[in-house]
């Protein structure tokens, strides 16, 4: 098993978050065009469509049956509820609120690992974890607009979220990967298409429908752009959910779980790329105290180096 703390595999969930960050901005740029229950109808579609591809000419990838299928569909109704959760709760929430909340999905999931998959967790996990969810607080500041009980909704979606991952290390560390997108995503779609149907037949006049399209939207026309990003995101969405997935099927929990805090440190900077909101000296802080915390779990868990045998000593 890949030692959880390796620069490598710090670098692999790095770069998985940076493109989970790039898909989730696609997810807000879609907000105005398309409803939750459309775009998530459509990017189960493409996902699953892309990942039957991507099987076909990439041997790596091959789609191989569910050795634990009840486990699966058990995961991907967590992972579903989560994200369900998560998006619904920004109809109340701010992105600041919501993700701070959010965000303290990777440390139940290592208090998760340590009572039901007993793994140890040591002082140096408990200090990253500490350091990066520092870091989350201060680039969130939640205290500043009060609490609100919708906060449910995203501590909701990071019990879920938990739950999935000790339901993909516990239960499914031996299952293919892209065998559990297909899985995850079409009970993604059902759910979806179930919410649709829902939403539009909840007696709710026009005027609410219009306030809240996202949430209350029907299915809507769109153009080539619209079209162009769902692609996209639905492209991001399956790589960096592939990357992750591995990670966590190949490591321990509580080693891979800090590294995804570095979510906040790629965000501010796509919120200035895209909408222009350079990030304040707060959020540069907490940007720090995030990528402080990744650097110090692959400096300190990595594994010393291998003493080198001369040739001599060889034979």
């Amino acid at each position: 098993m890949t030692r959880s703390g390796s620069l490598g595999i710090t670098a692999f969930v790095i770069a998985a978050m940076a493109i989970i960050s790039l898909q989730e901005a696609m997810v807000k740029l879609l907000t105005d065009d398309v409803s939750i229950w459309q775009l998530h109808i459509l990017r189960s579609i493409l996902v699953v469509g892309f990942a039957v591809i991507a099987a076909r000419f990439v041997s790596a990838l091959a789609l191989k049956r569910l050795e634990r299928p009840f486990w699966a569909l058990a995961r991907a109704l967590l992972l579903s509820s989560a994200f369900f959760l998560l998006y619904s709760g920004l109809s109340f929430l701010s992105l600041a609120q919501s993700g701070a909340v959010f965000f303290t999905g990777p440390l139940i999931i290592t208090l998760f690992a340590a009572l039901f998959l007993g793994e140890k967790i040591g002082p140096r996990r408990i200090a990253a974890l500490i350091l990066g969810f520092s870091g989350v607080l201060v680039t969130a500041q939640p205290w500043r607009d009060g609490l609100d009980p919708a906060i449910l909704f995203p501590l909701g979606a990071a019990i879920c979220y938990a739950f999935g991952v000790m339901v993909t290390r516990g239960k499914c560390s031996q299952e293919s990967a892209i065998s559990l997108q297909v899985v995850h995503h079409s009970v993604f779609g059902i759910l979806s298409l179930a919410g649709f149907v829902f939403v539009a037949a909840l007696p709710v006049g026009v005027e609410a429908r219009e306030a809240n399209p996202y949430l209350l939207g029907g299915w809507s026309a769109f153009g080539l752009i619209v079209g162009l990003l769902i692609i996209g995101n639905a492209v991001a969405n399956l790589v960096g959910a592939l990357m992750l997935t591995h990670a966590y099927q190949t490591n321990e929990s509580s080693g891979i779980a800090p590294l995804e805090y570095s979510y906040l440190a790629f965000a501010p900077l796509l919120d200035m790329a895209i909408w222009g909101d350079a990030p304040g000296l707060s959020t540069l802080i907490g940007i720090a105290l995030v990528a402080g915390a990744g650097v110090f779990i692959a400096i300190r868990s990595a594994p010393p180096p291998e003493p080198v045998i001369s040739r001599n000593a060889e034979g």
